[in-house]
């Protein structure tokens, strides 16, 4: 694929991105927040604590097993659209190579390699110790907002850090975008005598345009006020790819790395210890790691203030 092809490509993607984070913003009001937290379990934190990195899931096997193709599906409800409004020969041509595309994508062994790692927006919340901290006794990792982006989204790393979208008036409309503008640019580019096949240009949108599908989630997950580190695995890093055996399934995994470059350690802003009736032993523990680890006495470490507990 010619690469004048593909910076144009990357260009229409990217407005779409944006669109995307204006609509996303405005949950926050001015300003993203100056936090991000991931709730886990103690020995995943032990981990990421010692690695400094972040372990993610393949989209497709994330714990809402609809959410790729909850974001397809509105792609080809879009082409579905368009057919009857961009009645061109090329706009036709280019539309039946997209459903091809996008239609495999909703097969698990036809999607593309795409990780994404979760943080949320809410701090101590109820409902993310539930999903993500265990019975009880979980552990909230608090990443500092600036330097977590400068970090994820550093110059040449195929990576981002997006919020989720929850409302399905933006999701559709990023993904008629995505239909109309991707149709657009093939007919510019077929005026301009440009030699590229309908074929060829829809595999190449769909494949650039994979880390949007981890952008839109179902509305009933927006008490979680999600962000995400995205990333699309290409097959030549397959080799960094971690296999995990679960009990009734083997997932693969991508370990995003989140130490910062100047200290070698993660830009922790606070850890919050989950509601269990050992959170003022974990919560000294988590102290004299914080020391071992190298981050010192600065990381403010804290309990959580849900009243929850485990009766047994």
């Amino acid at each position: 694929m010619n690469q004048d092809i593909l910076d144009r490509m990357t260009a229409l993607l990217g407005s779409i991105l944006n669109d995307l984070l204006m609509g996303a913003a405005s949950r926050w009001g001015a300003r993203f927040p100056d936090v991000l937290w991931h709730y886990t379990k103690p020995e995943a934190f032990l981990k990421i604590l010692e690695h400094g990195t972040l372990r993610a899931s393949h989209i497709r096997f994330m714990n809402d097993e609809r959410e790729y193709i909850h974001a397809a599906q509105f792609v080809l409800d879009g082409i579905a659209a368009a057919r009857s409004t961009m009645p061109s020969q090329h706009a036709q041509a280019v539309l039946v190579e997209m459903e091809r595309f996008f239609t495999m994508g909703l097969s698990l062994a036809t999607s593309n390699a795409v990780f994404a790692g979760a943080f949320s927006a809410a701090r101590d919340d109820l409902s993310q110790w539930r999903a993500y901290g265990g019975a009880e006794g979980g552990i909230s990792i608090g990443f500092a907002f600036d330097a977590l982006l400068e970090r994820v989204q550093s110059p040449g790393v195929p990576q981002l850090l997006l919020p989720v979208e929850y409302d399905e008036v933006r999701q559709r409309r990023a993904a008629d975008q995505l239909v109309q503008r991707g149709v657009q640019l093939y007919e510019q580019l077929q005026a301009e005598g440009v030699a590229v096949s309908a074929r060829d240009y829809a595999f190449a949108l769909n494949e650039k345009s994979t880390e949007l599908a981890a952008i839109p989630k179902h509305k009933t997950f927006r008490a979680e006020d999600e962000w995400r580190i995205v990333r699309r695995v290409e097959p030549s890093d397959l080799s960094k790819v971690t296999f995990i055996g679960h009990e009734t399934v083997i997932t693969p995994a991508w370990d995003f790395d989140l130490k910062l470059p100047t200290t070698g350690r993660m830009p922790l802003a606070e850890i919050i210890v989950g509601p269990g009736r050992m959170a003022a032993h974990t919560a000294e523990a988590v102290r004299a790691l914080l020391v071992q680890r190298g981050y010192g006495s600065t990381v403010p470490v804290t309990s959580s203030g849900v009243p929850y507990r485990v009766v047994k």
